[in-house]
């Protein structure tokens, strides 16, 4: 499981990722409910370990049951997707006249 897939279904269970003060490539979580924290690693796309996963969901106060059944897609997976060729005559300069 990426680090995205993780996000969207935190972000479904009502979780928010704190702001980050530089860089790095960990991430801080909050859970408004249980006022509980924890830090992921955002590795791009790479895979996840389920261990480091299940340890940050229990850290948040979640049971894994609900992380496993949260959806993780997100609004703009909804939205009517464009070919390329469509998204590029959509931004097309018009002709001079």
């Amino acid at each position: 499981m990426t680090y995205r897939e993780v996000a969207r279904k935190l972000t479904a269970l009502g979780c928010t990722e704190l702001r980050r003060k530089g860089g790095g490539s960990h991430r801080k979580w909050h859970n408004p409910t249980t006022n509980c924290a924890t830090v992921l690693p955002d590795w791009s796309g790479r895979d996840l370990k389920v261990g480091t996963v299940r340890g940050a969901v229990r850290q948040l106060g979640i049971e894994w049951s609900a992380f496993d059944k949260a959806k993780s897609w997100n609004v703009m997976s909804e939205k009517r997707r464009f070919s390329r060729k469509q998204r590029r005559r959509a931004w097309k300069a018009p002709s001079s006249l």
